[in-house]
């Protein structure tokens, strides 16, 4: 296979983990909503960056169909969206996170579009009421 045209699937079957992609395509090109597709705001962009280095690989990412197809990247992005929740400990503060976005460009690793950072309350992420 040409690695030009790597799927998601296809690189972690080579052993690539996800928050290495997720690193890596955030590196290479890193949209960031300031809002989620509820309207809820995002925490700062400089939270997330921080955040970006100390998230422990995740043990459940769950992944769901995109069901839109409207924002900058939506057109080439990949079809399903993932997301997961990470405790981090803030100056001595434990905190949880909850974060969802898509790896764009589709059939390569191009970038990465951020839909939903914040800090949440453990019983109320979405993945909780799910």
């Amino acid at each position: 296979m040409n690695d030009d045209h790597l799927s998601l699937p296809n690189l972690e079957l080579q052993g690539q983990k996800f928050l290495e992609r997720l690193r890596v395509a955030a590196s290479l090109n890193l949209d960031y909503w300031t809002r989620g597709k509820s309207g809820k705001p995002n925490l700062p962009l400089s939270a997330f960056l921080v955040a970006l280095v100390r998230i422990p690989e995740p043990t459940d990412v769950f992944w769901e169909d995109r069901k839109s197809q409207k924002g900058k990247n939506a057109q080439h992005g990949e079809d399903r969206v993932w997301q997961f929740e990470f405790d981090l400990e803030i100056f001595g503060t434990k905190a949880v996170f909850y974060l969802k976005g898509y790896f764009f460009t589709r059939w390569k690793l191009g970038g990465v579009t951020i839909q939903s950072f914040r800090s949440v309350v453990p019983e109320s992420t979405p993945l909780r009421r799910k």
